[in-house]
């Protein structure tokens, strides 16, 4: 051997552990990010009180727009039509979440 192949097959693990494993490898990093992404937050409306549409930077350029959008109130919505007429249009899906936690020794 030249030092840099092993003398033996290794197993690399494969499936639903190694999957597991690197979602809360990949979780743990978004974690660490978690500080950069509250002052992301911070800086946009930082940006959007300047009240201009185009800010320059050295190295960058950031565009504000608005843009708007409509929300039912399905809770008045309801108040005023009743619950059965809201079931009669209310369509239901399900929703599957992922959670996952660090082993401890």
């Amino acid at each position: 051997m030249n030092g840099t192949a092993l003398a033996f097959p290794v197993a690399i693990p494969t499936g639903p552990a190694a999957e597991v494993d690197e979602l809360g490898r990949l979780q743990a990093q978004i974690a660490l990010l978690k500080p950069a992404l509250k002052r992301e937050e911070e800086l946009k409306k930082i940006l959007v009180g300047y009240g201009v549409p185009v800010i320059q930077g050295a190295e960058f350029v950031c565009t504000v727009t608005t843009s708007f959008e409509d929300r039912l109130d399905s809770a008045a919505i309801r108040a005023d039509m009743g619950v059965d007429w809201c079931n009669a249009y209310t369509k239901t899906g399900a929703k599957k979440t992922v959670r996952t936690a660090a082993k401890t020794p």
